[in-house]
């Protein structure tokens, strides 16, 4: 029991150490978007309650012509000693269309980690095989979302992390939930 106790400190501990060391602060622009009800309804929000070690994704944004084909990185902070993960991406399907994922940086990810339900989701889940976990430097690309710019200048989308159709989850190694937070991209077509 008490070495349970210890144990649990001790994780705690580290936790917040690491966060510290990464020196990445949740702040009102952190956001990741449920996609309930549309993309533009952004709320910020864990998908853990507890506090502890966590996960901020980033989409970066684009400015664009409409009519080309272009890729948006899938950045991360706090990527340390993560053993697997899911979510979902979700855009406006009257804006942009899928193209493919590219730009792998997470031993074993690869296009098969990812699926096109629907026309404007994509899901993603990954795991460390070996289960010794997988740490990425801040800003490092996970990877890239490319598409096709198919709607008019002018109009604009969010390109949003999202729990819709695939929950959004992470585990370090110590098999524990970690919280997450995303920041969605904006994709403007000119």
């Amino acid at each position: 029991m008490i070495r349970t106790r210890l144990f649990v400190v001790l994780a705690i501990a580290l936790s917040f150490v690491a966060c510290t060391k990464e020196d990445i602060t949740p702040t009102e622009e952190t956001a990741v978007d449920l996609g309930k009800e549309s993309l533009e309804q952004v709320e910020a929000l864990t998908t853990n309650k507890k506090w502890g070690s966590f996960v901020l994704f980033k989409v970066e944004n684009a400015n664009v012509t409409a009519g080309s084909s272009f890729c948006v990185d899938v950045k991360a902070a706090g990527f340390q000693d993560i053993v697997t993960y899911q979510y979902s991406v979700g855009w406006d399907d009257n804006v942009l269309a899928f193209s493919h994922v590219d730009n792998f940086n997470l031993p074993g990810l690869d296009a098969s980690n990812f699926g096109n339900p629907q026309s404007d989701r994509l899901t993603t889940s990954w795991i460390d095989l070996t289960l010794s976990g997988a740490s990425v430097p801040r800003g490092t690309p996970l990877y890239s979302i490319c598409f096709d710019a198919i709607g008019n200048p002018g109009d604009r989308t969010p390109v949003a992390i999202t729990d819709n159709p695939t929950d959004i989850e992470v585990i370090n190694t110590s098999f524990e939930e970690v919280n997450v937070w995303a920041r969605p991209g904006r994709v403007r077509l000119r």
